[in-house]
C-alpha cells in the first residue's frame, strides 16, 4: 500500500541511494520512499511530497532519532547546490556508504554475494579543498546575469562566492570573477533561446598553485575583443597570482549540456596546464579530462597498473593525456593508447615524446573504431577508463572476441561498471578484486578499479563470476 501525497508518516531510514537521499520502506508492500538529507539509522517524520509508480518523495519535517554520524554541513548552499550530497555525514560513514553502493550495484546486476570481493574504500588524503577544477555556468535568468553552480535537478543557477571542496587557489580565483565579468561585458548565455555569449567559466588549478581560466562562449571573434582581453590581462597581472594564469577561450556553438566545444583560443599565460603525477610531469590542455582529486589519483593509477605483468603488450582505451599511459609504458613491452578527444590525444603524444618513450603508439580515434581493426592475440591486457556512461556494447563484444589474459577497468560509476562486468563475467572472465577510492569526498560518487582474469576453464559451461583471492 502506498502512502498518499500530503500524508505525514514516520519511517526508518535504512540506506542512501546514488543521489545521497535516505531510503525508507513503507507498509507491508515496503513501498520505497526517498528523503533528501536523511541518513541510515535515523527515524524521521516527513510529509509525502510526491508519489510515483515505484517510489515516493518524502520531505523531512522532523528527525526523531538522529544518526551519531550526522554532522553540520560546512557549506551554506549545501541543501540547494547540486554538487555535494553527503556533507551532513561523517567522513567514515561516507566511505562506508560508497563501498556499500558499489556492492549493491554488483549484486543487482550479477545476482551474487559481492561483499568479499570489494575492498574497503580508500580514503582521500583530504576530504576538503581537493578539487582542481570548477565549472561555473553563466546564465541569463530572471532578467539578470548570474554565475555559480546549478541547483539540484535543475539548470537554475545558485550564486556562490566560495566552495569548501575547491583547492585554495581556485577559491581565491573565484573572488576575481565579478571583476572579470565587468571587464569582458559578454552577455550571459540564455539556454532557452540559445542567445548570449558567455556560457561557462571553468577554473583549473595544479598542485603547485598555478591557475587557469577557461571562458566558454557561444561565439568569438578575437580581433573584435582585443581591448577587453588586454584589460583582462592587465587585471590578472595586478592580482598577485603565484604565476601569471593561463587564459583560454573555448567556443561551443551547440545547444546541450556538453560544456566544451572543439575550438580553443589561447589568450595569455602558458599554453598548457602542467601537473606532476608520480615520477612524470604531464601537460594537458584546458578542455582535456584530468582527474579532479590529484591527491588520491596516484593511488588509483598505481593500483590499476599493478594488475598487469611486467613486459606485456597492453591496449589502453580512453587514455586521456597519458596519466596512466606513462607509468604503464614503463612497465610494458608496448602500449597502444587510444583517445578520441583531439586535444587530449595531441598532448598524449607530446607527453610520451617528452618522457622519451618509444614503445607506445597513440591512436586518435574511438575505442570502437580501434578495436574493429585488431584481431585475437593482439595484446595480453586491456586497461579501460571510460566515461560515466561506461563501455558501449560494441566495445564489450570486441573485448570478448579478443579475450586478453587480463582486463583492468577503472570506473567512476558503479551502475555502469556492474552492467559491463555482468557482460564480461558471463562470457569467460572472473573478477578477482574491486577496490573503491573516494575520489570525490562530500558526494556519492566513487571511483573503482576492477580486476578481471580470463577463466581458464571451459567458459561456456562454467559461469565463474568471481574468484576469491
Amino acid at each position: 500500500m502506498k502512502p498518499d501525497e500530503g500524508q505525514n508518516i514516520v519511517v526508518n531510514i535504512t540506506s542512501v541511494n546514488s543521489r545521497g537521499e535516505g531510503v525508507a520502506r513503507f507498509g507491508e508492500d515496503r513501498f520505497v520512499l526517498f528523503a533528501a538529507g536523511a541518513l541510515p539509522g535515523e527515524k524521521i517524520k516527513g510529509r509525502v511530497k510526491k508519489i510515483k509508480k515505484s517510489y515516493g518523495i518524502l520531505e523531512i519535517e522532523e528527525i526523531i532519532e538522529k544518526s551519531p554520524d550526522r554532522r553540520v554541513p560546512s557549506c551554506r548552499w549545501f541543501e540547494q547546490c547540486g554538487g555535494c550530497s553527503l556533507q551532513h555525514a561523517d567522513y567514515e560513514l561516507q566511505c562506508f556508504l560508497k563501498k556499500r553502493a558499489l556492492q549493491d550495484a554488483l549484486m543487482k546486476e550479477l545476482g551474487s554475494d559481492c561483499d568479499y570481493i570489494v575492498d574497503d574504500c580508500v580514503k582521500s588524503p583530504d576530504e576538503w579543498h581537493y578539487r582542481n577544477k570548477a565549472s561555473f555556468p553563466v546564465r541569463f535568468d530572471n532578467k539578470k546575469s548570474q554565475y555559480g553552480f546549478f541547483m539540484r535537478d535543475s539548470h537554475r543557477v545558485i550564486p556562490v562566492d566560495f566552495c569548501p571542496v575547491l583547492q585554495n587557489p581556485l577559491e581565491e580565483a573565484m573572488k576575481d570573477i565579478p571583476k572579470i565579468l565587468e571587464i569582458l561585458k559578454w552577455p550571459a548565455y540564455d539556454e532557452k533561446e540559445h542567445l548570449g555569449v558567455l556560457r561557462h567559466i571553468v577554473l583549473r588549478a595544479t598542485k603547485s598553485g598555478n591557475v587557469s581560466f577557461v571562458f566558454v562562449v557561444r561565439s568569438f571573434r578575437q580581433k573584435d575583443e582585443q581591448k577587453k582581453l588586454r584589460d583582462l590581462r592587465s587585471f590578472l597581472n595586478s592580482r598577485g597570482y603565484r604565476s601569471f594564469p593561463s587564459v583560454f577561450v573555448n567556443v561551443n556553438k551547440k545547444r546541450g549540456n556538453q560544456i566544451f566545444g572543439l575550438r580553443t583560443f589561447h589568450i595569455a599565460g602558458p599554453a598548457f596546464i602542467e601537473e606532476r603525477i608520480g615520477n612524470h610531469i604531464l601537460r594537458f590542455g584546458p578542455t582535456s579530462f584530468f582527474q579532479v582529486n590529484p591527491f588520491i589519483t596516484e593511488k588509483v593509477f598505481e593500483t590499476a597498473i599493478s594488475g598487469f605483468k611486467t613486459g606485456g603488450r597492453v591496449v589502453e582505451l580512453y587514455s586521456g593525456v597519458g596519466a596512466m599511459t606513462l607509468p604503464l609504458v614503463g612497465k610494458s613491452s608496448f602500449v597502444h593508447a587510444v583517445e578520441s578527444w583531439p586535444e587530449a590525444a595531441n598532448f598524449l603524444k607530446e607527453n610520451l615524446f617528452r618522457s622519451g618513450f618509444t614503445n607506445a603508439s597513440v591512436e586518435g580515434t574511438t575505442a570502437e573504431d580501434f578495436l574493429e581493426r585488431v584481431d585475437k592475440d593482439y595484446c595480453e591486457g586491456i586497461l579501460l577508463d571510460p566515461p560515466r556512461s561506461g563501455c558501449s556494447r560494441k566495445v564489450i563484444d570486441k573485448l570478448l572476441f579478443l579475450r586478453p589474459e587480463r582486463i583492468v577497468y577503472v570506473s567512476c560509476n558503479p551502475s555502469t561498471l556492474a552492467r559491463d562486468l555482468k557482460n564480461l563475467v558471463g562470457d569467460g572472465y572472473k573478477i578477482t578484486r574491486i577496490t573503491p577510492f573516494d575520489m570525490f569526498p562530500q558526494t556519492t560518487h566513487v571511483e573503482s578499479v576492477a580486476f578481471l582474469e580470463k577463466n581458464k576453464a571451459d567458459i561456456y559451461r562454467i559461469p565463474a563470476f568471481f574468484v576469491h583471492k
